[in-house]
């Protein structure tokens, strides 16, 4: 089942569909621990979800200024709103609504994809909310992700082929069997490589489709969302233990921030111009017994490649 098929499964239920995974095998460095409880099992039946408003998910920067970001904001199953938020003015702007398959990327062109609506196709907006143009008009289309600079696109079918194509929606290719991009947790900000943290990091080549494992541990977690750091060597990328980089070129680890599955980083994207992480983060907290309720909060946080300075943005959303 793809993460875009069931949206809210993405940002809620994976983090809970087990318990935490065993300290060993798992990467290693250094980084100082949050106290945090797992959760426990997940009932024989599942949890039943409720979610404290505002829930937001997949926030991006504006990757040509980093007072900028867009976030969504889930409102019911069927509909969510894209919103702009400046950290210097405190000003939202509202964009765009709708039923989201998958993040919302801001591209380094200016333009915002879009994968919302049934049967499922792809969009591109301006960052003033001009502009919605359709890209992909065969249906059953998923995610959509910039390259580094902003002017390819690629994005997921449900023939399970990854395909490319340009700004204004030429196709370019496509290769079966996956071809190594998985919506809303890849990135393909990096002048060769895409980064999937599916079941492990691995990098490819976009146009050939052939995985570079740099961690290759499928076992020991649920892996949420990966993105390049500036100096195009290293991959900022979260999972259910914590938050971590990783060397392309050496595969070393260090974990900047240790989490669980009951309050874990759901996202992050590392801001091309000065490294500054933008963080999803989901706290999960069993509020009924009887009933099985299982609570989620959501905060947007902001902090240094280092873990350092970190804040949490309060967003003052209209009604």
């Amino acid at each position: 089942m793809r993460w875009s098929c069931l949206i809210l499964i993405y940002m809620i239920a994976l983090p809970a569909c087990r318990k935490d995974p065993a300290p060993e095998p798992g990467p290693s460095g250094g980084g100082a621990a949050t106290p945090c409880v797992p959760l426990p099992s997940e009932p024989p039946f599942g949890w039943n979800y409720w979610l404290s408003a505002p829930f937001v998910w997949a926030p991006r920067w504006n990757p040509n200024d980093p007072n900028e970001f867009i976030i969504l904001e889930y409102r019911t199953a069927f509909l969510s709103k894209l919103w702009k938020y400046n950290l210097s003015t405190h000003e939202v702007e509202y964009l765009i609504e709708g039923q989201f398959l998958a993040s919302a990327e801001w591209g380094a062109s200016g333009w915002i994809l879009l994968n919302f609506g049934w049967p499922a196709n792809i969009f591109k907006i301006k960052a003033n909310g001009d502009s919605l143009t359709q890209l992909t008009f065969d249906a059953q289309n998923f995610g959509g992700e910039w390259n580094y600079w902003g002017d390819t696109i690629v994005y997921y079918h449900a023939d399970n082929s990854t395909r490319i194509m340009l700004a204004d929606g030429s196709f370019i290719q496509e290769l079966p069997n996956g071809g190594g991009y998985a919506e809303s947790i890849s990135s393909w900000r990096h002048p060769a490589y895409l980064v999937n943290p599916s079941s492990g990091l691995y990098i490819f080549n976009p146009y050939e489709g052939v995985p570079v494992p740099l961690i290759s541990e499928p076992s020991i977690g649920n892996y949420y969302r990966a993105s390049f750091v500036n100096d195009l060597d290293r991959i900022v990328w979260t999972w259910n233990p914590g938050l971590h980089t990783t060397s392309i070129a050496t595969h070393e680890t260090v974990l900047i921030e240790e989490t669980c599955s009951s309050n874990a980083y759901s996202s992050v994207d590392c801001h091309p111009l000065n490294n500054k992480l933008l963080l999803a983060r989901v706290k999960q907290t069993p509020n009924d017994p009887v009933q099985n309720v299982l609570k989620n909060g959501s905060s947007v946080v902001i902090m240094n490649l280092d873990g350092s300075d970190k804040q949490i943005i309060s967003i003052p959303f209209p009604e």
